[in-house]
């Protein structure tokens, strides 16, 4: 069993850094807020506040971590981000509860590390996999333009209420056209 202890030191030798230091450089905050987001959602060690003062900070700081800097750690800091998957191998966390957007990010990670390694022959051979030709190409898209897309898509409520304000004029108009109309 992994105590929180445990996990500091384990966490702090991996990426090399004192995570219990006091102090507000980049390696330290991205080494907790590796440490935060294994204690407390991968291996469920404790709560906000007991993962918090295990390094002498407070549950704000944590949930801010876990929240702003993790998702975009694959981003800014790739090579940590590789020796967090690798500390979730080592202590053998299951995906089951990843968040749809962790998904994605990690289909797309594994799309890029192959398009490097392959290149364009993926486009050479598309024929060879794929015997039906496509009319539309496939372009993919980061998790927040394709949330815009999503969003952008789905109507809103003072849309909503446009169009059925828009109605009820267009209905009244022709209700008092064919009243006209009939008045001839």
């Amino acid at each position: 069993m992994i105590t929180l202890e445990k996990l500091i030191s384990v966490v702090s030798s991996e990426l090399g850094v004192d995570i219990t230091k006091n102090n507000r450089t980049r390696e330290v905050i991205v080494g907790r807020a590796v440490y935060y987001q294994l204690a407390m959602k991968d291996l469920k060690l404790g709560s906000s506040i007991l993962v918090g003062k295990s390094v002498k900070k407070d549950h704000a700081t944590v949930l801010h971590a876990i929240k702003n800097i993790m998702p975009m750690l694959h981003v800014y800091y790739p090579d940590v981000h590789e020796k967090y998957m690798l500390l979730k191998k080592k202590f053998d966390v299951r995906d089951e509860n990843k968040s749809f957007e962790d998904k994605y990010y990690n289909i797309l990670i594994k799309y890029n590390k192959l398009l490097d390694i392959y290149g364009n022959d993926i486009q050479k051979h598309k024929g060879d996999i794929d015997p039906v030709p496509q009319k539309s190409s496939i372009r993919f898209t980061t998790y927040s333009e394709w949330k815009k897309q999503r969003t952008d898509s789905v109507d809103t409520k003072a849309k909503r209420q446009d169009r059925k304000e828009s109605f009820k004029a267009r209905a009244s108009r022709n209700m008092l056209l064919r009243d006209v109309q009939q008045e001839k």
